[in-house]
């Protein structure tokens, strides 16, 4: 008796966002206004099928069949993003992320998306508050060798 022919499975595909790994389903927080690069990253198909050209596509309808898209994060709310990867025997293998604006209740997956206006601040205080101690203790070291001469 004949076997029954195996089930083509659909390929997982692989999402960049800036370069990064950006799970399936996952939340982004950008700064609003920031261009964003989103790539085709690694796709896989699970039967070994050959991989046919992805298609990038945003909620707003930029994008199309190509591995990057660069586009321009809203000011203000979420913008969906959809990877979609089919192989040569015809399966679809589908992705998504949302950009967001808005600040998240759970923690952003590590290293995606963008530092928010406040790292950028904070690291700023944090870097002057070295420099002043750099430049005090140089300035007490410079009067304490002065008055020993």
């Amino acid at each position: 008796s004949a076997s029954p022919l195996a089930k083509n499975r659909p390929p997982e595909p692989g999402l960049a966002v800036n370069g990064r790994r950006a799970p399936h389903g996952s939340r982004i927080q950008v700064k609003p206004g920031a261009l964003v690069l989103l790539s085709a990253d690694d796709g896989t198909d699970p039967d070994g099928h050959g991989l046919l050209t992805p298609m990038l596509e945003a909620e707003d309808g930029r994008g199309g069949r190509k591995g990057s898209l660069t586009l321009e994060a809203p000011e203000d709310g979420d913008l969906e993003v959809r990877l979609s990867l089919r192989d040569s025997h015809g399966a679809l293998g589908l992705a998504r992320v949302v950009l967001t604006t808005t600040a998240l209740t759970s923690p952003t997956p590590p290293g995606a998306g963008e530092p928010t206006e406040d790292c950028d601040s904070a690291g700023r205080a944090v870097l002057w508050g070295a420099l002043a101690v750099l430049l005090l203790g140089a300035a007490l070291v410079f009067l304490g060798r002065r008055r020993r001469v």
